[in-house]
């Protein structure tokens, strides 16, 4: 249809579905569904954007797939979710590693 938004989401074609925005941590955060048009089995994705005051990105995008269109609850937990995952990796990768612990870790 005319009307109908069209949006890239990781490099698909889509119909803009649903846009808003939160504020969490203290940043704003910006929210687009779409509907796949290309697809041969309808697909659903999802893009969140962490941005400051002026709409910089402050992280990469964080895009999710759903094989039924998804509630903005169900997006806004699966945000929340990953950034936690990004983040616990962000500090292991931070951590050091005592020796022993490379030592054992070498034989096993």
């Amino acid at each position: 249809m005319k009307n109908e938004k069209q949006i890239k989401i990781d490099g698909y074609k889509c119909i803009k579905l649903d846009e808003w925005k939160t504020e969490w941590k203290a940043e704003k955060v910006k929210y687009v569904i779409g509907k796949a048009e290309d697809e041969e089995f309808p697909l659903f994705y999802a893009k969140v954007q962490r941005v400051n005051d002026n709409d910089d990105l402050i992280d990469d995008d964080y895009i999710f797939e759903y094989d039924h269109k998804p509630e903005r609850s169900a997006v806004e937990d699966d945000f929340i979710d990953e950034w936690g995952q990004r983040d616990l990796d962000r500090r292991e990768r931070k951590m050091p590693v005592p020796e022993n612990d490379i030592i054992h870790m070498i034989c096993i």
